[in-house]
């Protein structure tokens, strides 16, 4: 589906920074789902167009990990181009780039890139836009909500 949502998007005649906040939103899932992929299976199928026939679905064949976390980065490269710095407060929830950086350092921490994903999560703290709470115990506090520990996708902890 997100690769439909890619191709239709590139067609979309919107807004260009709509239109780039859009892909890399849509990139980032894609990056996302493949390394849920390659925690679980490690070598997958790599799709990147629409499967528009689903008898052509037979003819994939699985990829090496190390081509799964090459489609990784390359998305979550590009995702980290498009994404907004920061979200609106009417927005919470949607994808930023320190999203998707942080993910970028989880993805390299799993390769045992230790330098490349220190250098992802450094953009991440040094960004200004994430800070840790003064009391540990306001994380899980249901009426907080969305507050500066929580910026990112709760989904990657």
């Amino acid at each position: 589906n997100i690769n439909t949502v890619l191709f239709k998007l590139s067609q979309a005649d919107i807004d260009a920074n709509v239109k780039s906040i859009f892909e890399g939103e849509a990139k980032f899932f894609r990056a996302y789902y493949y390394f849920l992929l390659s925690q679980y299976f490690g070598d997958a199928i790599i799709i990147t167009e629409p499967v528009l026939n689903p008898s052509d679905a037979f003819e994939f064949s699985r990829s090496p990990i190390a081509e799964v976390y090459g489609l990784i980065e390359s998305d979550l490269s590009s995702a980290i181009s498009n994404l907004p710095e920061t979200i609106d407060v009417s927005e919470a929830g949607r994808v930023s780039k320190g999203t998707a950086l942080t993910l970028l350092g989880k993805v390299l921490l799993t390769q045992k890139n230790y330098a490349g994903a220190k250098a992802a999560l450094d953009q991440v703290v040094d960004s200004g836009v994430y800070s840790l709470l003064p009391n540990y115990a306001d994380i899980f506090d249901p009426n907080n909500k969305n507050h500066q520990e929580s910026k990112k996708c709760d989904f990657l902890k």
